[in-house]
């Protein structure tokens, strides 16, 4: 009961001053933007097994998920988050630099890479709260996201999903520094792994460490969490239904059959102009 009490009253302090404490040495963030189904588990784990990148597990910061109807499982996760880090969820909620401090100290590295796809909706307020951050846009092929078991009874809605997920990513780069920004194809990463990671971790500020592409040699926070799991039954992510392909490296031949567009997704995607000309612009062919 009183450290509940001391943590509302710090809290309650910490509003009152105007959240005034210095964050400096939280300083090289990166938010990964993507429509679901993208592949970004696999990116999040390449990226983790770099010597100075941290992206331990999904993290969607609960400011940004007010009235979302995905609201109560980011407060369930942030909270488990916190907790494994050594954060108060609180205070945490109150300024998300209190949880990467953590984050970095147990860890011991010096970037911090964080994605949630669905958090890639609200890059336009995330842009504005972390102007010093770095964003990467990772694409892949509307059709292919459409051919995901999540929308096989409607591809119509994979492709309108992935087409907001990306322009809320297109249009928050549109506002930022060239230097601040960068995207990368899936397709590529699975397909020239080295020569992809290697521009992806430099535009981080590191040089490519080879091994860092057999993920699963690596130890990842969210295994250790068991933040895949329904019900507190935790499994590995590469376990986990969803992620059912994932594996323990980088391999061309992952997710091959969502290449085999069916006559479905095909008439969906023939239909909608708009998902055409943005999925042309990232350089799918028609």
């Amino acid at each position: 009961m009183f450290d509940w009490l001391k943590t509302y009253w710090e809290a309650f302090q910490i509003v009152r001053r105007g959240e005034n404490r210095d964050y400096s040495n939280v300083c090289n963030v990166a938010f990964i933007g993507c429509a679901p189904r993208s592949g970004s588990t696999m990116l999040m784990r390449v990226l983790d097994s770099h010597s100075q990148i941290a992206s331990p597990c999904e993290l969607a910061i609960p400011r940004y998920f007010q009235r979302d109807k995905k609201q109560q499982i980011v407060n369930n996760k942030y909270r488990q988050i916190c907790n494994y880090y050594g954060a108060k969820p609180l205070l945490a909620k109150l300024n998300p630099n209190r949880l990467f401090e953590r984050i970095f100290q147990k860890e011991g590295k010096s970037c911090l890479a964080i994605k949630e796809p669905r958090q890639s909706l609200f890059f336009e307020d995330i842009g504005r709260d972390f102007p010093n951050a770095k964003f990467v846009h990772l694409v892949r092929d509307a059709r292919s996201i459409a051919m995901s078991e999540w929308f096989h009874n409607n591809p119509k809605r994979g492709l309108s999903i992935w087409y907001d997920y990306n322009m809320a990513v297109v249009q928050l780069f549109e506002q930022l520094n060239p230097k601040q920004i960068y995207t990368v194809r899936y397709e590529d990463i699975v397909c020239d792994s080295t020569a992809t990671v290697s521009k992806l971790v430099e535009f981080l500020g590191y040089d490519f460490e080879p091994e860092m592409l057999e993920y699963g040699r690596f130890e990842h926070a969210d295994d250790k969490m068991n933040l895949w799991g329904t019900s507190g039954k935790g499994v590995k992510a590469n376990e986990a239904p969803q992620h059912k392909a994932l594996g323990l490296k980088i391999d061309p031949t992952t997710m091959k059959d969502r290449e085999n567009y069916t006559p479905e997704v095909l008439q969906a995607y023939a239909e909608m102009d708009e998902i055409q000309r943005l999925n042309t612009q990232f350089g799918y062919s028609t």
